[in-house]
């Protein structure tokens, strides 16, 4: 048994342990203590706080006899205690508690209480709130250190060689005229469990070398630093201090009630609670709570941030506070008098880290400040054309250590950076100061007209998909150099519209056609004297968006002047692209003897131009017209080569859109299974590809086709979903009327009674959309898909596969070479194949051919390419 100790609290703890039947592991779960603390309190050799005698007091549910004897035992240990004053520099009393860092609070502590971590870092920005975070963190771990727990403010220090001095003047140590003050500090410490909070590391990282010959001689002492970038020592551990989180998982998406507030997102209850005390009559309700959402994200959830904001709630509502914040640095000022000087505006909390950086560097952070969304290394460089590649590597990692931006994720195997916005307008406004402001900008915009006009010779080929993800990517940046062409006045406006014509694809595909309007209108407004063809390359582009957006009147006036002007140039593929999106809008204003001829203009221009992509889609959109003509024949054929050739070309979103109209037209012939299951291909294809406005198109025509097959419930569901993705991008109720969306919804609420319409009407838009498409696709067809050949193909086949020519196909089955390329483009499209060499292998896989029949072909037999 171990000897009891002399010291009344720890017998009165020994013994009213023992008599509740708990060990000591069990007693220090109760109040989440650790256990080598209550071992410690039971030897002696450690006094009781009162805290912490509490917490046992109720841990261990005495009666009220007991209890007051537990605490006298405790109340007299602590009047020796007073005797003696303590050895080190007390924690400082935060003036307001610390809101929503319980995740990261717990992080800590758990780490501290690891034999391993005996240096823990955290890191972050200015004004993240670390080192209310360490105090708070330091209080929960007081009971774990007998020794106690000392603060250490490097903040006042800029030469390394004092923080030694620091830490005796905040230990004190007795001083002792033969020893230096590092080593009385080692001696001192060598035999103490202390925990040391250091606050403010960053400016004097030279001098943690104190700190490391610390950590090696006093094998109990454990270290909580605080600083903007690591303090690089050996046996370091980095804790990341985030801003405070902007949602709240599992909260409710509505403005929670007053009661409700503590669900809040962290940042939110930080700004309720300190509007609160900064004006009583204050509260979160449903009026103010997306203004006090909004606001804490345009400030970054940086707690400081959000602080010296709500001073301003005195005299605005938070929707006058939003209106005012643009920008916000201005209003992020007169802190509190007891703050220190750099916290007491933000502009001084972001000018602290700054100030640390060489020339170079700072030079670096300025020019950067122009990217919003983020930037990687290539297009970092791009705004600093005159400094070394090796340059730009070294000083975004310098700014990455020092916090000032961060990295949020990876593209293309780029790492990819982004500033949080206080600190980028931190370095707007240094950038301004510096008069590099538009050096920088025109860098930035002539970097991104370039990516734009980049991916567009990509478009409408196998790799959109990845030029599409990187316009996505950079939207923010895309818009920034919008916004610099459109505020630099005339000499900006030509290259404005040319970006906008550069971007109209992607802002059609990708569901921003409203946003594409708004500025190509801009632009268009102040054309007079750009040149014909950017012109008409523009107003093409805003007539596609103006159809996406269903405002087919404007996209009918934007169209016909394009027109005009490409037949003046005589430039036929700005013609073609004119002509097609053109007969679209004459398609969607019923006007289809019009589109139709329009259409079949472009498909002859285009053949004699030899653009095989706008041959496709002037084919295809003939046959879309075709179909709501009538004429379903016709309509087939146009349909079967637009999809012949799209699977040539390897075009995935072409394919989807023959699906789509090769759908249509089997509902208007009335067969409604083939409808359904090529409406769904086209659906999965459009939605692979984050099409929205495809999506939508697709789903209203799928509904059409699982109402006229009957069943009206899923169809009004699936209606549902339409209007939802429709919405979602801003379109216009008006691409609903083009597809017969109002006769459908009436046809069906007729069909279900007004009580189940509503019912399936409701689930529809309920469902979140990722989980609505995948319950209207269904589970994949693990099956091949059966494929069957006409008997031309039949013929055909076997003599590709023997290696033969176009021209001795031809001659063989006594047909025009024309008619026999346009079988192999057929059957290599049901083949899903694009060359030659591949036929024999598909063929078989299909089970068109038997295996040893492609085994026969003579060795070394050319699989010639289509010629």
């Amino acid at each position: 048994m171990r000897p009891m100790s002399a010291s009344p609290f720890a017998h009165a703890l020994r013994r009213d342990r023992l008599a509740a039947g708990l060990s000591e592991e069990a007693l220090a779960e109760r109040p989440g203590l650790a256990a080598r603390a209550i071992h410690a309190l039971e030897a002696g050799a450690r006094p009781p706080r009162r805290r912490v005698a509490l917490l046992l007091a109720e841990s261990l549910a005495l009666d009220a006899a007991a209890r007051t004897a537990f605490l006298a035992a405790a109340r007299s240990e602590a009047v020796v205690l007073r005797a003696s004053p303590p050895a080190c520099a007390r924690l400082p009393i935060p003036p307001a508690r610390l809101v929503g860092r319980e995740p990261e609070l717990a992080r800590i502590c758990a780490l501290l209480r690891r034999a391993d971590v005996r240096l823990l870092t955290l890191t972050g920005p200015g004004g993240v709130g670390k080192t209310h975070l360490a105090i708070e963190a330091a209080r929960e771990l007081a009971a774990d250190f007998p020794d106690g727990v000392a603060f250490v403010d490097l903040a006042p220090i800029r030469e390394p060689n004092l923080v030694a001095f620091a830490l005796a003047d905040a230990l004190g140590p007795r001083e002792e005229s033969w020893r230096s003050p590092a080593e009385s500090l080692a001696a001192f410490a060598a035999a103490r469990a202390l925990l040391i909070v250091l606050d403010n590391c960053e400016q004097v990282l030279d001098g943690m070398l104190a700190v490391a010959r610390l950590l090696t001689v006093a094998p109990n002492l454990n270290v909580l630093a605080t600083s903007r970038m690591r303090l690089n020592l050996r046996g370091e551990w980095e804790l990341p201090a985030p801003p405070l989180a902007l949602s709240s998982p599992g909260a409710e998406a509505a403005a929670p009630d007053v009661a409700d507030s503590a669900k809040a997102a962290p940042a939110v209850r930080l700004f309720t609670e300190r509007a609160a005390a900064a004006r009583l009559a204050f509260s979160l309700d449903a009026d103010n709570f997306d203004a006090v959402a909004q606001i804490c994200c345009r400030l970054d959830g940086l707690p400081l941030a959000i602080e010296l904001a709500v001073a301003w709630v005195r005299q605005w509502s938070p929707a006058e506070l939003l209106e005012h914040m643009n920008p916000a640095l201005p209003l992020l000022t007169d802190g509190p008098r007891d703050l220190p000087d750099r916290q007491r505006t933000m502009r001084d909390a972001i000018a602290w880290s700054y100030d640390l950086l060489d020339p170079e560097t700072q030079a670096w952070f300025r020019r950067l400040s122009v990217f919003a969304g983020g930037f990687n290394r290539e297009t970092a460089a791009a705004v600093r054309l005159d400094a070394p590649a090796l340059h730009a590597r070294d000083c975004l990692e310098t700014l990455a250590e020092c916090n000032l931006h961060s990295r949020i994720g990876e593209a293309g195997g780029e790492p990819r950076f982004a500033m949080l916005e206080t600190i980028r307008e931190f370095g707007l406004e240094r950038l301004a100061a510096h008069h590099e402001l538009a050096t920088a900008r025109t860098a930035h915009a002539a970097w991104f007209l370039a990516l734009a006009n980049a991916a567009r010779t990509h478009y409408y080929t196998a790799d959109e998909p990845i030029w599409l993800d990187h316009l996505e990517r950079e939207h923010a940046n895309v818009r920034a150099a919008l916004a610099w062409f459109d505020g630099v006045g005339a000499a900006g406006v030509e290259d404005g519209m040319r970006l906008v014509a550069a971007l109209a694809w992607f802002w059609h595909g990708r569901g921003f056609a409203q946003d594409g309007l708004a500025w190509a209108e801009r632009f268009l407004a102040r054309r007079a004297n750009a040149a014909p063809a950017v012109c008409a390359d523009t107003l093409t582009g805003a007539g596609l968006l103006a159809w996406t957006a269903g405002q087919f009147e404007q996209a009918a006036t934007l169209l016909d002047e394009a027109l005009a002007i490409w037949r003046n140039l005589a430039d036929r593929p700005g013609l073609v692209r004119a002509l097609v999106f053109a007969a679209a809008t004459a398609t969607a204003r019923d006007d289809l003897t019009a589109a139709v001829a329009a259409h079949e203009e472009a498909v002859r221009l285009a053949c004699a131009v030899g653009d095989s992509v706008w041959v496709a889609i002037s084919t295809g959109h003939l046959g879309f017209a075709l179909t709501r003509q009538g004429a379903t024949i016709r309509a087939q054929v146009a349909l079967d080569e637009h999809l012949a050739l799209f699977q040539s070309l390897g075009y995935e979103r072409g394919i989807g859109w023959a699906l789509d109209g090769l759908a249509s037209n089997a509902l208007a012939g009335g067969d409604m299974s083939q409808a359904q299951r090529r409406y769904r291909d086209a659906l999965a294809i459009a939605w692979r590809h984050r099409s929205l406005p495809s999506v939508a198109i697709a789903l209203r025509k799928l509904a059409t086709a699982t109402e006229a097959a009957g069943d009206a419930i899923v169809a009004t569901r699936v209606l549902a979903v339409s209007v939802v993705v429709r919405e979602s991008i801003g379109a216009s109720p008006a691409h609903d009327d083009v597809y017969g969306a109002a006769q459908l919804t009436e046809r069906l609420r007729a069909a279900l009674g007004e009580r189940r319409f509503a019912a399936a009407w409701a689930a529809g838009r309920a469902l979140p959309l990722e989980r609505a498409i995948a319950e209207i696709l269904g589970p994949p067809d693990s099956s091949p898909p059966r494929i069957r050949l006409t008997g031309r193909e039949t013929e055909i086949l076997p003599l590709l596969v023997a290696g033969r020519t176009n021209q001795e196909i031809a001659a063989a089955l006594f047909l025009s070479r024309r008619t026999v390329e346009n079988h192999i483009a057929r059957l290599f499209a049901k083949l899903g194949i694009h060359a030659r060499r591949d036929v024999a292998g598909a063929a078989c896989a299909a089970g068109l051919l038997p295996v040893a029949e492609e085994a026969s072909r003579a060795p070394g037999t050319p699989m010639r390419q289509l010629e």
